[in-house]
């Protein structure tokens, strides 16, 4: 989740929680409207604080975006829910 689905610039902190015994292996994954992935990230902590910048490092343009993490705990399987971004620069 996020404090706020909009993003104005700079930096949004992404935060997971989970029922996991322990605290899980975590990739995020973050795509832009369409589907694509913009940004992921392996062996993720969170809170996350995420640069709004794309796999290539580039500022990413205004738009709509969806953050999802898919975990691994032991012999455990799971994943978030999807949270909304809006990038407004």
């Amino acid at each position: 989740t996020t404090d706020s689905p909009v993003a104005r610039g700079g930096n949004v902190t992404l935060d997971l929680s989970h029922s996991f015994p322990e605290t899980p292996d975590a990739r995020l994954i973050v795509t832009d409207s369409q589907g694509n992935t913009v940004f992921s990230r392996e062996h993720c902590s969170f809170p996350f604080e995420w640069d709004l910048k794309d796999l290539s490092g580039e500022e990413l343009p205004d738009g709509r975006y969806e953050a999802c993490a898919v975990m691994r705990c032991g012999l455990y399987f799971g994943s978030t829910p999807r949270t909304e971004i809006i990038v407004i620069r």
